[in-house]
């Protein structure tokens, strides 16, 4: 397996080295630096976002509003550039209201997300109101039973848009790192490191098969071919984990999570500056 850092010198184990390397260019440089990314054309993310998002996974789920800040991560509506350490979450124009969480949730309960209405407030209402009965279904490895709970609640409210990828987010950080967050990157890159290949066999997007957007609960066969695949995703995550060294082991250090996503955006070598 070839890995490549900037130079496009080769380091061909996995391990803390992988980590180091790709993790890094996830970041843009803080200060108004100016840098090259090490993959082309990839869009990176604030450090001063990135280390809320991690404080968040540290204390668990506390507000509404980190309900909030953690759907706009994961949908792509952070606006990295422009934050800051005085204002960590900067928002995207068309989400700008949420820039003040209080006043916004006085006059508007829903957002554009393409071309529907995202009831953002509502969803992260229902989120608090369930905390406690999911973390007891966490420790009782229950995970299947959130995404159930969420994707009831999304059928019978008439929701739009929270599909099945920003309710393995939720998740992610109602269970504090238990169970792992899915990006298609990664999983991607997953693939390519835990079969040891050279090359990408699911960059072509109609090879790759993303996961349902909706949850397919009414379908058994689909049902638990979804819980079979995500449970390979969650052991091959732990698989490299068990290659690295303690501090990347623990379950809410994103670092892994960040290469894999860097990583996964190669398409080939040349892609690497």
């Amino acid at each position: 397996m070839k890995f490549y850092d900037k130079n496009k010198k080769q380091f061909v184990e996995f391990g803390d080295s992988f980590i180091e390397q790709y993790a890094k260019a996830y970041y843009y440089p803080e200060n108004g630096k100016i840098d090259q990314p090490l993959i082309k054309r990839l869009s990176r993310c604030s450090q001063y976002s990135e280390r809320e998002i991690d404080s968040l996974l540290e204390s668990g789920i506390k507000n509404e509003e980190d309900v909030i800040h953690i759907l706009a991560w994961k949908i792509g509506k952070i606006a990295h550039k422009t934050c800051s350490e005085k204002k960590p979450f900067s928002y995207s124009s068309d989400w700008a209201d949420l820039e003040n969480y209080d006043k916004w949730a006085c006059h508007s309960s829903a957002i554009r997300l393409r071309k529907n209405q995202f009831p953002i407030k509502e969803i992260a209402e229902y989120v608090l109101s369930n905390l406690n009965h999911w973390e007891e279904d966490i420790e009782q490895n229950n995970w299947f039973g959130v995404l159930e709970d969420l994707n009831k609640a999304k059928r019978e409210k008439g929701w739009k848009g929270l599909g099945t990828v920003y309710c393995i987010t939720l998740l992610y950080f109602i269970s504090m790192g238990k169970y792992p967050i899915f990006d298609q990157f990664a999983d991607k890159a997953l693939d390519v490191i835990s079969q040891n290949k050279e090359e990408f066999p699911n960059t072509d997007d109609q090879k790759y098969e993303p996961i349902p957007s909706d949850l397919p609960t009414k379908d058994k066969k689909k049902m638990e071919e979804f819980k079979e695949r995500y449970d390979r995703y969650c052991k091959k995550i732990e698989t490299l984990k068990s290659q690295l060294s303690d501090r990347y082991r623990d379950p809410q250090n994103r670092d892994l999570d960040r290469a894999l996503w860097v990583y996964g955006h190669i398409k080939c070598a040349e892609d690497v500056r």
